[in-house]
């Protein structure tokens, strides 16, 4: 099976503020956006072992940056309730239930 090829971080980016329900983002916002939006293709792209982004992998990727937006300020915590709203989070950069949807190459399994 041939994958796509696109380069979706703008893409990424805007998916991520749009799922957040940000719809007048600030410059802040947007940086925030475009750095979880990296960092959710980087680890894909890191796992597939590729250079750019597989178009099979961009709502991965949308999800991925919202785990990472929605951690802003957060990094290393569980769980944590402010104003009403209590969010939990598994351990790690990224939960092993989003990273197990990467599919590694073919033959590229443990040694």
């Amino acid at each position: 099976m041939a994958f796509e090829v696109v380069a979706v971080s703008g893409a990424t980016a805007d998916g991520i503020l749009a799922w957040c329900g940000v719809t007048s983002p600030t410059p802040a916002d947007t940086l925030v956006a475009e750095m979880a939006a990296a960092v959710a293709e980087d680890t894909i792209k890191f796992y597939r072992r590729t250079d750019t982004l597989e178009a099979e992998y961009a709502s991965l990727a949308i999800e991925m940056g919202v785990y990472a937006y929605s951690k802003r300020g957060v990094d290393g915590v569980l769980a944590f309730s402010e104003n009403g709203v209590s969010r939990t989070f598994e351990k790690g950069s990224f939960p092993a239930s989003m990273l197990s949807r990467i599919r590694l190459p073919i033959g590229a399994g443990p040694s």
